[in-house]
């Protein structure tokens, strides 16, 4: 489960550092274990864009090294 609430975590900072988009156009879809998934529509396809929150108690150090690994 800790794998998953980073990888979430890692996600989101991905997109959310990849956009810039206003609150508003993401709706809230989950929000379970400490994670909360957004989700809008992308223009032009049958997919949802998403995007995740959560708070990683970990050094920055640490999530660092997961992202290297």
């Amino acid at each position: 489960m800790y794998f998953r609430v980073i990888s979430y975590a890692l996600l989101g900072v991905l997109f959310s550092a990849s956009t810039a988009v206003a609150e508003e156009d993401w709706t809230l879809d989950r929000d379970e274990a400490g994670v909360q998934v957004y989700t809008r529509p992308v223009d032009g396809s049958s997919f949802y864009a998403f995007r995740g929150k959560t708070i990683v108690p970990a050094e920055l150090n640490q999530v660092m090294a997961v992202m290297d690994d």
